[in-house]
């Protein structure tokens, strides 16, 4: 564990976030769940950078098999 810890600690905090999401996306039952979690705020990301430039956000969608889309417009 001692060596896990180090390792992660020596690649820098990058690594830590991969080795978290990495079992809950390779693992589906969890994947089933977690997709609901991380697609909306992956979408919300689009939705922000889409504010930040001239833009406006028409819509976000969430479909029941996870997908989702982000609906924008430039100005």
């Amino acid at each position: 564990m001692v060596q896990v810890i180090s390792l992660v600690h020596g690649l820098g905090s990058d690594w830590l976030g991969l080795l978290v999401a990495l079992p809950l996306v390779l693992f589906q039952p969890a994947w089933r769940v977690v997709k609901f979690l991380i697609t909306p705020i992956h979408e919300f990301g689009h939705s922000a950078i889409t504010l930040v430039t001239p833009g406006r956000v028409r819509g976000v969608r969430v479909f029941a098999d996870g997908s989702a889309t982000t609906v924008a417009v430039s100005d």
